[in-house]
């Protein structure tokens, strides 16, 4: 009995984690830009396809996915199509999709025992912690947890990839197992694109000195046959999408390579992202403490022992393939660091295992100290590594003060382990939301075609009709309106979403302005004051010059900006005169 329950224990810790993590979802936050126009819109717009018997309609949601694939959202609609469309309800199944990305983690670390023990690189009874090990340091990362929350794709990504990583170091025996691990890293390609050809590099790597291997051994005929099944699925999948898309056809497949490679290409032009800022993120938000950092630090160095063992090999090429290119990209967002924690707890619980002492009451006491002991006094370290960084002021005056009091707020914030922490989605308060969008919905008619000359970055066209739909809209506004774009690639309902003038005359604000019924707007234009948006004062303006068009106060909510200061903002909505 004993011995079944320690069987299923790491399955029944995972269910418990995904009940805990699930159950508290904060809505504090509501839908950030990229949260609803990459998995939220699209997957309410498959969900509201099928509602309406219209499977094939949720189909071309899919293939339009072209910039940010279909795995998530489709995922995300099945849920919508049994219980509705429903914000909470998708941010849930994003912490439930990590609990199972923690199990991969923990199946994945048993795999990694397995094959260091075949290679004579691993003590047995030092071993049995190595997977428990493993998944309590990726289920103690703060971003982790964060962005499971969100309907970012970073952390269904590390889902993923964990269970890659368990398919790749378990391929040994029938090509079956080949198959899959290939079919497993093409579903990871089909999250996040680049994160996906960084997985496929590090694996490559490994692959080929498997292959060196093999050589040596002089039996590298079977092995190729091995490789052939491994690359089958995505190699079929790749040709499928960036090919012939079916049920598309050739045009939307030569659409699918265009957004590609613009994807890989993008933010290059921008200044590099300072190096102890990014260290910051790793030490205070990727681990839990500046003192957890340290020690994951020391469990790499340890785990190096095993870089050139199979198991070990994948695991540190994996870390170096997908990590190197993000730390030495000029872009840098804390949500990128979320795809180092698979490969991290692996080789950080296996360069742990060096410091267990045998006896295993000591031994496990070890663990549990080298997990929990790091997270006392979390934010006093944070602030104090934030300021060894030079990254706040020293100074002793009010402004001096006020920043470090900011930045410890934001270490507070960063390393909370609550489920109900507050998540990061770039979006609204919730107040602010509910405030902007039920002022929107009392003014809109059925039917009606809706515009927004000043669109904010807290809220897109997505969050908009998802919004509407939530207060009782036709679901036309999802599945229609918000998904439209102009052939410059900006939402069709808006001016410009980017802080950069198009060059429009009056003439053509007015014919964008015709294709609607009402338009809204704000005053302020750009909600938290951000400089860059000021010439679409210069477009409304355009918009009541010749008389054609009026407005009307349609009501106030306030935003809160970074300083801490409140901005009261005045809702507009215009419409031709009749």
């Amino acid at each position: 009995m004993i011995q079944r329950l320690l069987t299923w224990a790491p399955l029944l810790a995972c269910l418990a984690l995904g009940l805990i993590l699930g159950g508290g979802v904060s809505m504090e936050r509501a839908l950030g830009w990229d949260e609803a126009m990459h998995a939220q819109l699209p997957a309410a717009r498959m969900a509201l396809a099928i509602d309406a018997g219209e499977p094939g309609a949720a189909i071309d949601v899919a293939l339009e996915c072209h910039q940010y694939p279909f795995v998530y959202p489709a995922v995300l609609a099945a849920v919508y199509t049994v219980a509705g469309v429903d914000e909470g309800l998708g941010r849930q199944a994003g912490r439930w999709i990590w609990a199972f990305g923690l199990f991969g983690v923990f199946c994945a670390a048993r795999q990694l025992v397995r094959r260091l023990e075949e290679s004579g690189g691993r003590r047995k009874r030092r071993a049995r912690w190595l997977p428990w090990l493993a998944l309590g340091i990726a289920a103690l990362s703060p971003l982790a947890l964060a962005f499971s929350g969100t309907y970012f794709l970073e952390t269904p990504f590390a889902a993923a990839t964990a269970w890659s990583l368990w398919a790749w170091l378990r391929r040994e025996g029938p090509l079956g197992a080949e198959l899959l691990a290939g079919a497993l890293i093409a579903v990871a390609f089909f999250v996040k694109f680049n994160y996906g050809l960084l997985l496929g590099f590090g694996l490559f790597l490994d692959l080929l000195f498997e292959g060196a291997g093999r050589v040596r051994a002089g039996d590298l005929k079977p092995w190729l046959l091995r490789v052939l099944a491994l690359a089958t699925p995505p190699l079929l999948s790749f040709a499928w999408w960036f090919g012939l898309p079916l049920p598309g056809d050739a045009a939307l497949g030569a659409e699918h390579r265009e957004a590609f490679l613009a994807f890989l290409s993008g933010n290059q032009q921008l200044e590099r992202f300072p190096y102890d800022r990014r260290l910051w993120d790793a030490a205070t938000y990727l681990a839990p403490s500046p003192a957890a950092f340290g020690l994951w630090l020391l469990g790499l160095a340890l785990s190096a022992r095993f870089a050139l063992r199979p198991g070990g090999r994948a695991a540190w090429l994996l870390l170096l393939g997908s990590g190197a290119p993000i730390w030495l990209h000029n872009f840098h967002l804390d949500r990128f660091l979320v795809v180092h924690v698979v490969p991290l707890s692996l080789l950080v619980a296996a360069g742990w295992c060096a410091l267990l002492p045998k006896q295993k009451v000591v031994a496990a006491a070890v663990a549990l100290a080298l997990l929990f002991a790091p997270l006392i006094q979390a934010v006093p370290q944070a602030d104090r590594f934030v300021a060894a960084l030079g990254l706040v002021p020293s100074g002793d005056d009010d402004a001096a003060r006020g920043v470090r009091a900011y930045v410890s707020g934001l270490n507070a914030e960063r390393l909370d382990l609550k489920p109900g922490k507050r998540l990061p989605t770039a979006g609204l308060t919730r107040a602010a939301h509910d405030a902007l969008l039920d002022a929107v919905a009392a003014e809109v008619r059925p039917g009606e075609r809706i515009g927004w000359l000043g669109v904010n970055s807290e809220m897109s066209p997505g969050t908009l009709h998802l919004g509407l739909l939530a207060r009782g809209a036709a679901p036309d506004g999802v599945r229609f309106q918000a998904p439209q774009v102009r052939p410059d690639g900006q939402p069709a309902m808006v001016v410009t979403f980017e802080a950069v003038d198009p060059g429009w005359d009056a003439g053509t604000l007015l014919g964008w302005a015709s294709g609607f019924d009402v338009i809204f707007s704000t005053e302020p234009l750009d909600w938290k004051r951000r400089g860059g948006r000021e010439f679409l004062g210069t477009y409304r303006g355009w918009l009541f010059e010749n008389g054609a068009w009026t407005y009307a106060s349609a009501g106030e909510f306030e935003v809160t900006r970074a300083n801490g200061d409140v901005e009261r903002i005045e809702l507009f909505a215009c419409r031709p005169v009749r």
